[in-house]
Order: C-alpha cells, then sequence, then structure tokens
C-alpha cells in the first residue's frame, strides 16, 4: 500500500511534495514546491485528511485547482462563481 506522501507525490508530480513532522493534533504540514525548490503552496492537513483517500482526494482537487489560479490558467473571479454554485437556491413562493 502507498504512504501518503507517495499518493500526494503522484497525484501533483511535478511538483515536490514534503510532509512535516506530525503536529500534536495529529495532522501534518505540506509544502508543494516546484523544480527549482520554490515555495508554491502549504497547507495544513488534518489527521482525519491524511487517513481517508477519499478526503485526501478532495485536498488534491482542491490544490490542483489553487495551482490552476497561481499558474494563471483560470481566473480567480471564476473559482469564486463555482464556489458560490453548490449553494441552496433560493425558489420563489407559487
Amino acid at each position: 500500500m502507498e504512504s501518503t506522501t507517495e499518493l500526494l507525490a503522484g497525484a501533483l508530480a511535478p511538483y515536490k511534495v514534503i510532509l512535516g513532522p506530525d503536529r500534536p493534533d495529529g495532522g501534518r504540514v505540506m509544502t508543494l514546491a516546484n523544480e527549482a525548490g520554490e515555495l508554491i503552496i502549504q497547507r495544513a492537513l488534518s489527521k482525519g485528511q491524511l487517513n481517508d483517500r477519499y478526503a485526501l482526494t478532495d485536498v488534491v482537487d482542491g490544490i490542483l485547482r489553487d495551482l490552476l489560479v497561481i499558474e494563471g490558467r483560470i481566473a480567480p473571479d471564476v473559482i469564486a462563481n463555482l464556489r458560490g454554485s453548490d449553494r441552496v437556491k433560493n425558489y420563489a413562493a407559487l
């Protein structure tokens, strides 16, 4: 079975994934660096996210979305609209 670090590294290639030591709450800080070693993204991951494949998939999806914004391949206002689209819609009473 692959470790969490290996799963993240595979999903976020070509970026380098570094998982810091365990925190008191069981979580860890993940650092994502480019090929030059420059910090791109840093996230605190909870113990639950690290131990649940589905939660880890959600983390990776969010990071990939953030990378698109950082790289300028998707506009921040598009992200804002997408985040708002899952809210409960208000319908007029008949």
